[in-house]
């Protein structure tokens, strides 16, 4: 049985929506006016025009997917008839899940049976009725954007490196905040900057998802893989070749999202350029660098190095760097930032309790945290945290359980820095500066600043008595 058509009550602004939701659509037919009927069909509704593009068999329709990334195929059922077992194999690889639609003059059980056989995602029969037409077009869209999402979550996951959220109670972190929401608020390169153990990854996490960017996918290529030969091949090993589309996965994976560049300094001369290319072109050299496929990403990339001093050596492109330098941010390191310490312990300590079983820090053990030196910055009180609730998951960290370095490290002694490292205090101010930077956005207004911090009117009514931020 076959989809169900929409009716006339269907919300028509659904389907307005189409033109942002669709942006290329390859049609597969050899009957030259279908492309201006399907353009007709949808032109009446749409703001704008959708990419059409138009080949009439098989071999043309796999040439063109070779290179570009598409949203939605429409495969005409008798040119789908004709296709060779080498070919049919060649698109399984080629195009993404869930974006051929099959189109056939059959009756509609007939024609969905086959799209079942061929795997389709849907079916539309001819003549095409426009509210079919941009109801299938809008649930293939649709498609692409959770199979993007699921891809990458699972990348996250195989790479283990799932972050909390971001801590920023200081005045340093305060400003990073500002940055990055600047940032979020363009499509143009980034460059992140910060000594190793800043979790830089983080922040170009937040840039893409605050950005109009974030329903597309988040994709981290590690820069410092030996021996990678192109963009793709910087990809875990996992996806790369993914359900057999190892070639352009990269470009297939990014397009409409985010590409980060992690420890962009590692990067060779020739993939350099290929970046160059991706930024200024939006086209992604393949791997046998005389073909070409457009990609429609945001590149954000990090480095602990100074980068002005790469180019004076000869080993990073000056274009490049002025590209990514346009939005630059600094990450300040641990040590410079010593009123997150608190909070990022019980941070690290509530999550890390909650597979270990509850545990709790003493104030000797916390006062040693935050008079401790940190030199591999954040990561490096992650993992010493992580040790600690592991050696003591029902109890209390005291200065046993912390790592033999920072126990022994007193370079800066409490008496001097003249900080207060309790635990209540930390978090009462973390909570009123944001607090009153919601309540600055929403122009003063309770009810949506309550909503900007995801709680209830009554409990930011409550907060706001509690810590005396009443008018």
């Amino acid at each position: 049985m076959p989809p169900l058509r929409p009716t006339a009550s269907d919300s028509l602004a659904r389907f307005l929506e189409v033109r942002a939701l669709v942006e290329q659509v390859l049609i597969v037919d050899p009957d030259d006016s279908v492309r201006g009927k399907l353009e007709a069909a949808l032109g009446e509704f749409a703001e704008g025009p959708v990419a059409f593009h138009q080949v009439p068999d098989a071999p043309d329709a796999l040439a063109y997917l070779a290179h570009h990334p598409v949203d939605a195929v429409l495969w005409e059922q008798s040119v789908v008839l004709g296709t060779r077992p080498g070919e049919e194999a060649r698109l399984s690889r080629e195009l993404a899940p869930g974006a051929l639609v099959l189109i056939g003059q059959t009756d509609p059980g007939s024609l969905a049976d086959e799209a079942r056989r061929r795997h389709a995602f849907d079916c539309i029969e001819k003549p095409i009725q426009k509210f079919r037409f941009l109801f299938v077009l809008d649930r293939v869209r649709e498609r692409a954007k959770a199979l993007r999402k699921h891809t990458t979550l699972q990348l996250a996951l195989d790479q283990g490196e799932a972050e909390h959220g971001i801590v920023a109670a200081s005045d340093s972190m305060i400003e990073v905040l500002e940055r990055l929401e600047r940032a979020a608020e363009f499509s143009t390169p980034a460059l992140i900057v910060g000594e190793p153990g800043t979790r830089k990854k983080l922040f170009a996490e937040a840039i893409h998802g605050q950005s109009l960017r974030r329903t597309g996918a988040f994709i981290t290529a590690d820069c410092r893989i030996p021996g990678a030969k192109s963009l793709d091949s910087l990809l875990p090993q996992r996806v790369h070749g993914a359900q057999g589309r190892g070639r352009g996965e990269l470009a297939v994976l990014a397009h409409g999202g985010t590409l980060f560049l992690q420890n962009v300094d590692s990067l060779s001369l020739d993939l350099q350029a290929s970046v160059l290319q991706l930024i200024q072109a939006g086209e992604l050299c393949l791997e046998n660098r005389e073909e070409t496929r457009r990609v429609d990403t945001r590149v954000i990339a990090s480095t602990s190095r100074d980068l002005d001093e790469c180019v004076s050596s000869g080993t990073f492109d000056p274009k490049l760097l002025d590209l990514l330098a346009g939005i630059r941010v600094p990450i300040p390191p641990l040590r410079e930032r010593r009123g997150d310490i608190p909070l990022l312990v019980d941070q690290f300590v509530s999550a890390y309790g909650q597979k270990q079983g509850p545990s709790r820090i003493s104030q000797e053990a916390l006062r040693r945290l935050c008079e401790y030196s940190w030199p591999g910055n954040v990561q490096e009180l992650r993992n010493a945290l992580e040790r600690a609730v592991l050696l003591a998951p029902h109890g209390e960290i005291n200065l046993a359980h912390l790592p033999h370095a920072i126990v022994e490290d007193q370079s800066i002694p409490l008496a001097e820095s003249g900080e207060s490292f309790a635990l209540k205090p930390a978090r009462q101010a973390f909570e009123a500066r944001i607090i009153r930077r919601a309540l600055a956005a929403a122009g003063g207004n309770r009810t949506q600043t309550a909503k900007l911090l995801g709680i209830s009117h009554r409990s930011l009514l409550y907060k706001l008595k509690s810590l005396s931020l009443q008018d």
